[in-house]
């Protein structure tokens, strides 16, 4: 309105006797020329064309605002992203409408729509449903997306009566009852009830327990006592208190025989999770499973041992999962030999001397750590059609051996976050942005978690138009255990793209909450996501097409937290060593990130599976500092690169989200289920109260 006005006054400026011929100034307006009125109308016309065209590059700076723009499709300014199209937007929070073709530097994200449904269930299915029919124009028939969705349903309600029955517990103990142990056999004897009442506040019920006594072969045949499994813990603390705690001869005990007489136990059927607790302060008998020089009557071991070979795989036939409580040093070669036996790293659970609080705290965590292991295990047998086959090197490479790897050409791929978070969960997927790079990566994992393989690597940066010089960043790359159907050729990439989607809308709601915690109370701590990204290369030893997620390493002293679980779980208990009264506050600090997060969304989402690096003020700078020869962000991605670790950050990675769409966030979307579950166990804290959060009700 503004420019017409002015345009109106240049318009009066003109003559208006000129078009009579009755003007008598020598042929000359106020501006110097005659025009006729209909000419100066005309020309009025042409320039507030011209500016409104102009006015419409500009961006509307109401549009994407919480505010919002009241004027919508009569808005004369631009809600369109200039960038899009052109050479391609690179803000992850773009607030403008991303319209028509995207820019080369876009990836063509085959997932929207039928084709992220029917992807989803390739990717969760181990054999595909037969008798799909599709549109004309190549879209899903209304009846094959109800059956497709129909097959899903299904087996998410077994899932989660799966993981509900994870919850369920058959518990047993395995003791060294031998004169040196009398103290920590009075101990689980006068605490199992303690015990059993902390697992349950946890959402764990221990359905029955059982118990073996060993001692040693000096002692004679039946040096074993054992009593079968059971509900009642008043008959377990009878029998416990029946044994007497003597005998040994040499140092090694027979850990064997109380190990295979525990796993040959008649383990009850309604328990989702199978726990063996074993405490003992002396190895086996047998050279290979302890330290040289131990005085040991059986260096070869007893006749009657079962070989280790043997007992793992009968506790693995029996889903039953060995943990350890670690009373001195002496069994460290013993536990080195469990875990290749075991295929698993034993946990070391240690428990201290005449201390009650770190022998209930050893035995919770243990079971706790079997039911979220046991319900990984439940989410991936729904992808499952084979796995890969590695061989675990946790040697930590040099500079060097880095440096030596071949450089592998590959094509990176990043989420654009939407603006608005409450736009996700729509069954569109977010925009991907892609770049090409280079990566070098170790021909060995040097871990498996429960799900991926963990693999050291590189990326390398280089500027544009420079092909001489390069910089390079240490990287972990990870790579799914589980091999997806083969059915669909999208289905291995459609789990990776869903986990990039995952952990950039994750990222979002962390950006948000940090903001908003730190306006309320000073010194607050930082939530963050490890910026997320896949990579696809062709391998040069197979030929082959390869996908890995793709995420910094970081230096110095880190240590991987779990904090909750996506189901019920909190790890109430501080870890070895760690401050009850910090980690309490760290846990209030993530759970009401959850529940922020469901309520931001207006009730669609909900973060949780909360885990990663704790980076305190001192450590901050040299954990996102690699050392000498690792190099730093360069050139044009080093914008890209940049962790900003600030003070006092919670640095978080892999997380799961549960939203009310099933066509969103994988395997580990567990919807509604997801939210009774978190609420049911969720106490409102100092950080909720901070928020305004409330408790929603479910019907």
């Amino acid at each position: 309105s503004l420019s017409l006005s002015l345009c109106l006054s240049v318009c009066l400026r003109f003559c208006r006797l000129f078009e009579s011929t009755d003007c008598q100034r020598n042929n000359r307006t106020t501006e110097g020329t005659h025009f006729s009125r209909q000419h100066a109308i005309s020309q009025v016309q042409q320039i507030g064309s011209s500016m409104a065209e102009q006015q419409k590059d500009l961006p509307c700076k109401f549009y994407g605002t919480p505010k919002g723009c009241s004027k919508g499709d009569r808005c004369t300014f631009s809600h369109t992203c200039k960038f899009y199209n052109r050479s391609g937007c690179t803000r992850g929070d773009c607030r403008f409408a991303h319209v028509g073709t995207p820019s080369k530097k876009h990836f063509e994200d085959p997932f929207g729509g039928d084709a992220r449904v029917m992807a989803l269930h390739v990717a969760e299915a181990e054999d595909p449903i037969g008798g799909l029919e599709a549109t004309k124009e190549g879209t899903l028939t209304a009846a094959s997306l109800a059956k497709i969705e129909l097959t899903r349903q299904q087996k998410f309600d077994r899932a989660v009566a799966a993981i509900a029955r994870m919850h369920r517990v058959a518990l047993c103990f395995v003791l060294d009852t031998t004169g040196s142990m009398s103290s920590h056999m009075a101990n689980v004897k006068t605490q199992i009830t303690t015990m059993l009442e902390e697992l349950k506040r946890r959402g764990c019920t221990v359905e029955s327990l059982a118990f073996v006594g060993y001692k040693d072969w000096c002692d004679g045949d039946d040096h074993c006592e054992v009593l079968p499994f059971g509900p009642e813990p008043e008959r377990f603390a009878t029998f416990l208190g029946g044994i007497k705690a003597r005998g040994g001869g040499d140092t090694p005990e027979d850990v064997l025989g109380g190990l295979e007489k525990a796993a040959k136990l008649v383990w009850p059927d309604t328990a989702g999770t199978r726990v063996l607790f074993h405490m003992g302060d002396a190895p086996p008998h047998g050279k290979t499973l302890h330290e040289d020089g131990m005085d040991d009557s059986l260096p070869d071991g007893h006749p009657k041992d079962m070989p280790l070979k043997d007992l793992f795989a009968l506790m693995r036939s029996k889903q039953i999962l060995y943990f350890f409580g670690e009373l001195n040093d002496l069994c460290k070669k013993m536990k080195q030999a469990f875990s290749r036996e075991s295929g698993r790293d034993v946990e070391m659970m240690t428990v201290k001397a005449n201390d009650v609080p770190s022998l209930i705290r050893s035995v919770t965590n243990s079971t706790r750590e079997s039911v979220s292991l046991n319900m990984a295990s439940v989410m991936m047998s729904r992808t499952r059609v084979g796995e890969r086959k590695y061989t675990i090197d946790p040697t930590v490479p040099t500079a060097a051996q880095l440096a030596a790897l071949p450089e592998i050409p590959a094509t990176l791929l990043e989420a654009e976050m939407l603006f608005d978070v409450r736009q996700v969960g729509m069954d569109k997927a977010l925009q991907k942005r892609k770049k090409l790079t280079s990566i070098r990566i170790m021909p060995h994992p040097f871990a498996r978690g429960s799900i991926r393989f963990a693999f050291y690597g590189r990326k390398i940066f280089r500027a544009k138009g420079d092909m001489h010089n390069s910089t390079e960043i240490d990287y972990v790359l990870k790579e799914y255990a589980t091999i997806a159907s083969p059915v669909a050729a999208h289905s291995d990439l459609a789990r990776y793209l869903t986990d990039l989607e995952t952990q950039t809308v994750a990222a979002k709601f962390a950006g948000d909450f940090t903001k908003e915690i730190q306006k309320k109370k000073k010194g607050a701590l930082q939530l963050k996501y490890l910026k997320p990204q896949v990579i696809m290369y062709k391998d040069p030893a197979t030929g082959r097409d390869r996908i890995l997620a793709l995420e910094r390493r970081f230096f110095g002293k880190v240590e991987m937290v779990k904090y909750t679980n996506n189901f019920n779980g909190v790890m109430i208990d501080a870890p070895d060593g760690r401050d009850p009264a910090d980690w309490a506050n760290k846990l209030a600090f993530v759970t009401a990130f959850s529940h922020f997060t469901y309520e931001r969304s207006e009730a669609r989402l909900l973060v949780c599976d909360l885990q990663g690096i704790e980076i305190d003020r001192s450590a901050a700078a040299a954990a996102a500092t690699a050392p000498a020869g690792a190099g730093a962000a360069g050139a044009e991605d080093s914008d890209d690169e940049k962790e900003e670790i600030g003070a006092d950050v919670l640095l978080l990675t892999d997380p799961a989200i549960h939203c009310v769409s099933g066509n969103w966030f994988g395997i580990t979307n567990m919807r509604e289920t997801g939210f009774r579950q978190f609420f049911s166990t969720h106490v409102c804290n100092e950080y909720c109260a901070a928020l305004d959060l409330a408790m929603p009700r479910f019907g």
